[in-house]
């Protein structure tokens, strides 16, 4: 009997001695900030000051297109944009300004839109 009492005694010496066992570490993520959309005044601002730019660059692109047709007569979309310098959607844009205020007129010639003065 002795011997089963060591051999007891040795199992629970080595389960005393070992390390105790650790909870699972579980890692927690920082909370993150919460990001504030901008207040709806900034941005209306920013839109409007956009739209301000826009405007005058439609504008002066219109000037450009205008001074070309007086100067030249009728032509075609592609042709001002070469006369002009301009890209072809900004003289598409002024094309649209200038319509609106009446002062070009849009005439149909085969496949393309040739474009004048309303009232040379």
């Amino acid at each position: 009997m002795m011997k089963e009492t060591k051999a007891k005694n040795s199992r629970t010496e080595k389960a005393e001695t070992s390390a105790p066992l650790k909870a699972k570490e579980v890692k927690t993520e920082a909370p993150r900030k919460e990001v504030k959309p901008e207040a709806p005044r900034k941005e209306a601002a920013r839109e409007a000051v956009k739209a301000e730019d826009l405007g005058g660059q439609i504008g002066e692109a219109a000037g450009l297109v205008w001074h070309y047709l007086k100067d030249h007569g009728a032509t075609s979309a592609s042709k001002l944009s070469e006369g002009t310098n301009l890209d072809r959607d900004s003289v598409q844009r002024a094309i649209g300004w200038l319509a609106r205020e009446g002062k070009v007129a849009i005439e149909r010639r085969g496949r393309n839109d040739c474009f004048a003065l309303a009232n040379p």
